[in-house]
């Protein structure tokens, strides 16, 4: 009953929605074009040096915090895939550091903006605040993990504030000549509930008011499944998991230099 009427909610019932339309266009996980195929990386090679490169994710298959028969990471799914795709959700990633020779790889990744106004309209940067954060992996053959926990921000629309997923792990499956953090790339974490408490969430742009991202999920049947030292005092959390995929963005997609741009958002 609770997958089913989840999935029956409009998309202005959960984070970074936009309509109804875009929900029943999106794949939805397992389907061919999703990010949970596994590619064969037998020996699979980088050959190609990534200093500098940009990638944006255009799929994030949620699988954890699942749900009742997995219907809330399924709904969440349906919804952020054509938020991604059409860039109102933007979650980029940017390589400061590569050495073929020993396999280490720095990157930032965290929440970008889609410049809408001006010379740069079209074009993608990332966020002054919440900065991006640096996430730290070793290469081997052509699978990145990381070698310390690191943490991302994922910033939907209408939202007041980004959601950090803490302890996070990733395992980045790149293709040898560098053209895209591949199918069946994942990340892990913690989503904390004292950070859920924090984000208020508005339907639609017209909605009145705003609902709290930890009362929805728990007041849905979803209560906190795990604990997370990251936390800090309250240790409460979800456990967050999602694969995804994010191709190498063009020259002229994305706006290097110093971050300038921010996000405001306000329920009242």
């Amino acid at each position: 009953m609770m997958r089913k009427t989840l999935l029956m909610l409009p998309a202005a019932l959960l984070l970074g929605c936009s309509s109804a339309s875009e929900v029943g266009s999106d794949p939805g996980p397992g389907d061919a074009t999703d990010s949970s195929a596994q590619p064969d990386l037998a020996g699979c090679r980088v050959t190609a040096n990534l200093d500098g490169a940009y990638f944006r994710a255009l799929s994030l298959i949620i699988e954890k915090p699942a749900g009742n028969e997995g219907a809330l990471a399924e709904t969440l799914t349906m919804i952020w895939n054509p938020q991604l795709r059409s860039g109102l959700l933007v979650l980029m990633f940017r390589v400061t550091k590569h050495d073929l020779a020993t396999g280490e790889l720095v990157m930032e990744g965290g929440s970008g903006i889609r410049i809408t106004e001006g010379k740069n309209a079209g074009r993608f940067q990332f966020l002054a605040h919440p900065a991006p954060n640096a996430i730290r992996l070793k290469v081997d053959d052509c699978v990145a993990t990381v070698t310390e926990p690191a943490e991302i921000r994922i910033y939907p629309e209408y939202c007041t504030d980004s959601i950090p997923i803490k302890g996070l792990t990733v395992g980045l499956n790149l293709a040898p000549d560098g053209s895209a953090i591949g199918e069946g790339s994942w990340m892990k974490g913690s989503l904390c509930a004292t950070n859920a408490k924090g984000i208020d969430t508005k339907f639609l742009p017209e909605s009145e008011g705003c609902i709290n991202f930890y009362g929805f999920i728990n007041d849905i049947g979803v209560p906190t499944d795990s604990t997370a030292a990251a936390c800090g005092e309250d240790p409460a959390a979800w456990a967050f998991e999602g694969r995804f995929h994010a191709p190498r963005m063009m020259d002229d997609e994305f706006l290097p230099g110093e971050n300038s741009l921010i996000r405001s958002f306000k329920c009242f």
